[in-house]
């Protein structure tokens, strides 16, 4: 792996095609936020450069094979929700485990690579949930956006305002999820003391609320606060503030998402 600084006018950036993943990481994450948007020339170790690929050496070709990589569920970084209509990725809630709590570098460098995307115009053909670009443009996310992450458990929620038994079902404000190596299931408190608060029909939009918080937020904040602050090192919030989540999605993905139900509360 070899990085060298504006070396007329762009940054050179040799990667061995064989640890191409963590080259790049390794690489981009060295790179001073101030020169993010310089050109990016990239070369593959140990085979000769081709000067017809002009300026960018072999970034088509090097973005393309990152990306893939990066975004593959299979490297635990991300996982895959299916909301009845469309598979989407999700950030992996136990990808510390899988990279010995290393992850978070993989995330910030994932939003370089969007940051960069936008600003040199490529495009990342994937289907990430939209609630991430919502967050990316600051827009409210709002109970709605769970039944892309996890429909099922927005159904179960959304069920709860039709039971007339809800206060003598012994639900509180806790979540049941399963943890890696781990036997048994794992009781989560939504607020402090969640485990003694029952919920009633009074407090059940409180209770969705937090459910929505918790799996679109509290559980990946860690990995979301990081790829959201790579994605800013390379386009300021202010400019990405001026485009709604929709275009935010076709502009970087190349396709428009399905939209989202307006008028439920925000988080």
């Amino acid at each position: 792996m070899k990085l060298d600084y504006r070396i007329h006018g762009h940054i050179e950036i040799d990667v061995r095609r064989d640890h191409i993943l963590q080259d790049s990481v390794d690489s981009v994450l060295s790179i001073p936020q101030k020169d993010l948007p310089l050109l990016w020339n990239i070369g593959f170790c140990t085979e000769r450069f081709d000067f017809l690929h002009g300026l960018t050496g072999r970034a088509p070709e090097w973005f393309e094979m990152v990306t893939e990589r990066l975004f593959d569920p299979l490297n635990r970084l991300w996982q895959e929700s299916n909301d009845g209509q469309n598979t989407r990725l999700l950030i992996n809630p136990w990808s510390g485990i899988a990279f010995d709590g290393n992850d978070g570098d993989y995330f910030r460098f994932a939003g370089r690579m969007v940051g960069k995307a936008i600003f040199d115009g490529r495009i990342i053909p994937l289907q990430i949930s939209s609630y991430f670009f919502k967050v990316l443009t600051g827009h409210p996310v709002t109970l709605s956006d769970l039944k892309q992450v996890d429909k099922e458990l927005f159904e179960s929620i959304e069920f709860l305002e039709n039971n007339m038994y809800l206060e003598s079902s012994g639900l509180n404000f806790t979540l049941r999820e399963s943890v890696p190596f781990e036997a048994e299931m794992q009781s989560i408190e939504l607020v402090p003391f969640g485990a003694i608060i029952e919920v009633t029909h009074k407090n059940l939009n409180e209770y969705k609320i937090s459910v929505a918080k918790h799996v679109m937020f509290d559980r990946v904040g860690r990995q979301l606060r990081q790829l959201i602050y790579g994605v800013y090192e390379v386009v300021p919030k202010a400019l990405l503030s001026v485009f709604e989540p929709d275009e935010f999605e076709a502009l970087l993905c190349g396709y428009s998402g399905n939209g989202h139900i307006a008028g439920l509360e925000s988080i």
